[in-house]
């Protein structure tokens, strides 16, 4: 994580996302611009919520553990999105891990300062209540697609949501981690990949991943985890 000290680009992320409209002036003189690198971890299950983020520019993948131990995908954060705002509210340690799919830029601010200036701030408020509303919503529609849907779209959804416009994807997780994202086997998570290499949509090089078509590939992934 590195702390940026670039005004100009913090102020066009403020006004982009009209951050003025949820928190007071003197919390706004607060915020900080850091950015995450591909790869890195910005939220670490079963630890203290120190910060919370407003994500503004990336892309960021969020994911739980089960009680077994294993992992399994919760959603990609594409667009603007705050992150820690159950552990704010429930002084819960994090449950869901976050970690940066590309080079990603967060605008950060201490918990303890939230909690000293705007826990009844209406405007703050407001925006809390709408995003929960809008992750539950979203919760179980991702509850509903891990049920419903085949797993050759869920992979087509994850392989695209790592597309980066270059055509390859390099895949930081092993292929044990990616089945268990997807809630299936080892075995069936490579027989969903020669599947799709079989149909010409990718080929694959040990965790390098071509994408040979790339208008079937988005079809196939729909927005399942979006």
């Amino acid at each position: 994580m590195k702390i940026l000290d670039d005004k100009r680009r913090k102020e066009k992320y403020i006004e982009k996302y009209s951050i003025k409209d949820i928190l007071p002036e003197d919390i706004i003189n607060q915020l900080q611009l850091v950015k995450y690198d591909s790869g890195e971890n910005i939220l670490q299950a079963e630890e203290k919520l120190e910060k919370l983020y407003f994500f503004v520019e990336g892309k960021l993948k969020v994911y739980t553990f089960q009680e077994n131990g294993r992992s399994l995908l919760l959603s990609f954060y594409t667009k603007f999105d705050s992150i820690g705002e159950v552990e704010l509210f429930k002084d819960l340690k994090i449950t869901n891990p976050v970690d940066a799919i590309t080079d990603s830029y967060l605008l950060s601010i201490p918990v303890e300062v939230l909690k000293d200036k705007v826990m009844d701030y209406p405007p703050f408020l407001r925006y809390i209540i709408r995003t929960l509303t809008e992750k539950l919503n979203d919760l179980s529609t991702q509850s509903a697609f891990n049920l419903l849907y085949p797993l050759k779209n869920r992979l087509a959804s994850f392989l695209w949501m790592h597309n980066t416009g270059k055509k390859e994807i390099i895949l930081k997780d092993s292929f044990k981690e990616i089945a268990e994202y997807l809630g299936t086997t080892y075995r069936h998570l490579h027989r969903a990949l020669k599947e799709l290499e079989d149909e010409g949509l990718i080929r694959r090089n040990r965790r390098i991943i071509s994408i040979s078509n790339e208008k079937k590939l988005k079809e196939l992934a729909g927005d399942i985890y979006k």
